[in-house]
Parts: C-alpha cells; sequence; structure tokens
C-alpha cells in the first residue's frame, strides 16, 4: 500500500521542521515566516525581481494588493515591507486594524510637516512587539507601506540600504 499524500504531506513538515535554525515570530502576509527561514515561506508565486549583495538578498513580488518587498540575510527572513497603491482611506484602514490588533503603538512621525517634500513620508505609526515591531508609514503622494521588521535578524554593523516604497531599509552585508 502507498502512502497518500496526507501522509506524505506531514512526513515532509516532520522531516523539514528540524532543519529551520530560526523560528518564525510572526506569520506576514500569510505567506513569509518574519525571523525565520526563507525556506517556511508559503508556497506561492514567484518574484517579479531578486537582487542579491553577498549574503543579502531581496525578494520582489508583484500583487494587485501592491508590491511587496522580502529582505532576506543568509537565509533569515529580516523584513517584510508591503507598499500599497496611492490611497489615504488604506492609510487610515491599516492603522485602524493595527491598532485594535497591537494597541495604541507610537506616533513617530516627528510633527506636523506643513510643508513636505514631494515623495517624503508624512505620517509614521509603529508598534513594538517585543522581538519585532510593526511600521505603517504614509508619504506625500499618499503611499502606504506596511513594513515588518525582525529585530535579532535585522541588527546590523555594516548595512546594505535597500530602498523599499518610502522607506530606507537596512540589513547586514556580513
Amino acid at each position: 500500500m502507498k502512502p497518500g499524500p496526507c501522509i506524505i504531506a506531514i512526513a515532509l513538515t516532520l522531516i523539514a521542521a528540524p532543519l529551520s535554525a530560526y523560528p518564525c515570530a510572526k506569520k506576514v502576509f500569510d505567506r513569509f515566516c518574519l525571523g525565520g527561514d526563507i525556506a517556511l515561506a508559503t508556497p506561492g508565486e514567484l518574484p517579479s525581481t531578486e537582487i542579491r549583495d553577498g549574503h543579502a538578498t531581496r525578494l520582489e513580488y508583484d500583487g494587485t494588493d501592491g508590491r511587496t518587498v522580502v529582505l532576506v540575510y543568509g537565509s533569515r527572513v529580516t523584513d517584510v515591507s508591503r507598499v500599497y497603491p496611492s490611497s489615504v482611506h488604506t492609510y487610515c484602514w491599516l492603522k485602524t486594524m493595527l491598532t485594535e490588533t497591537y494597541g495604541a503603538g507610537e506616533d513617530a512621525s516627528g510633527g506636523a510637516r506643513p510643508l513636505a517634500l514631494p515623495g517624503a513620508v508624512t505620517e509614521r505609526h509603529v508598534w513594538d512587539q517585543g522581538d519585532w515591531t510593526v511600521q505603517l508609514s504614509q508619504d506625500s503622494f499618499h503611499r502606504v507601506e506596511l513594513h515588518y521588521r525582525h529585530k535579532a535578524a535585522a541588527k546590523v554593523d555594516t548595512p546594505l540600504t535597500l530602498q523599499v516604497g518610502a522607506s530606507r531599509i537596512s540589513v547586514p552585508t556580513d
């Protein structure tokens, strides 16, 4: 008797689980395992762009709900970010959902900016969750970025800075 697909899937899960040296701190966008191994990502479409620089990799996925960017150091997911199309309503809706989930968070906008430069971040809110943070930002063009960062995985000495939406983020280079 041959094993069925369910038994094979369970066996593969049990075999693969110990292979990851890094536990998943947060499942982001129902796909990526923040702080965990990129191999733990839920299968889906292939990245539209892949940029490598030493041990750092930037993966970009274009979807109907915006562009998702995943930063990986070695095999560990350090950052996951999604840039949504321009919309004031998207920022307000996401901020409400994040506040309901994580609490009040912290306004990190840096005060009112009556004359923001084109593309400059005008709104920023951060929720600290211990090992990881969530940041929601909006720029003067009303582009909205939702950014998850794993603190331990993203500690840097020599940064490789990659542009993601309106934010600049760094990943270790060695």
